[in-house]
């Protein structure tokens, strides 16, 4: 993963974000802050091309656990 910014959101909801399960008040700033974090857009870009090909191999969309590699990532 790149560098992140300080002001990361913790990785629990960067992962609700994803999974469309946050809060619209603490979407939007998720929102705003993933603009403008290379960090987070790209782990973002990372989740959404195993979904995709979970997808593309019949395995629908499994997003629960990402949270969990970036708690590591973070430690």
């Amino acid at each position: 993963m790149t560098q992140s910014i300080a002001s990361c959101p913790p990785p629990a909801d960067l992962a609700a974000w994803f999974d469309g399960t946050l809060a619209p008040a603490q979407a939007d700033a998720i929102e705003r802050h993933v603009d403008h974090c290379p960090a987070c857009s790209q782990q973002l870009l990372e989740w959404s091309e195993r979904v995709g090909a979970s997808e593309e191999q019949g395995g629908g969309r499994r997003v629960g656990c990402p949270a969990n590699e970036m708690i590591v990532a973070y430690a």
